[in-house]
């Protein structure tokens, strides 16, 4: 996991994670787990570790949104 940013007592509590997505996207709305998995190829960390969900735009509330999407960077990972 690479995380942005640094955290402190006086700061808020938000990490960014960066990640793949599938489908149209955009900064502002909900994201939801697609029910894959993206893990850095390049990492050094054991294949349990530096895994995150891949995901996509949610078009309604429900129980697979994991967070905001804050920002798009189209690097291949």
């Amino acid at each position: 996991m690479r995380v942005k940013g640094s955290i402190t007592e006086n700061a808020s509590k938000i990490i960014t994670h960066y990640t793949k997505y599938e489908g149209n996207i955009k900064p502002g709305c909900f994201v939801e787990s697609i029910g894959k998995i993206y893990r850095d190829e390049e990492s050094t960390l054991s294949p349990y570790e530096n895994c995150i969900s891949i995901v996509k735009q949610s078009t309604e509330y429900n129980n697979n949104i994991i967070g905001v999407c804050t920002e798009i960077i189209d690097n291949d990972f």
